[in-house]
């Protein structure tokens, strides 16, 4: 897992917080949390609002 000091940095500026291994399916499933927690958290315009793009939900 890497952390973006800033969010618009994107040149190699990033710091690994966490490094592991895992299957694919439980890589699938972990993404797939992720993306509800999001949703959930800010919603549909709060993403939006926030990172300026609409949520992926394709």
């Amino acid at each position: 897992m890497l952390e973006l000091r800033i969010s618009s940095d994107h040149d190699n500026r990033e710091v690994e917080i966490r490094s592991s291994q895992l299957g694919i399916k439980r890589l699938a499933r972990a993404v797939i949390r992720c993306f509800g927690g999001v949703a959930q958290a800010y919603g549909e315009s709060g993403y939006r609002g926030k990172w300026g793009e609409h949520f992926p939900r394709t």
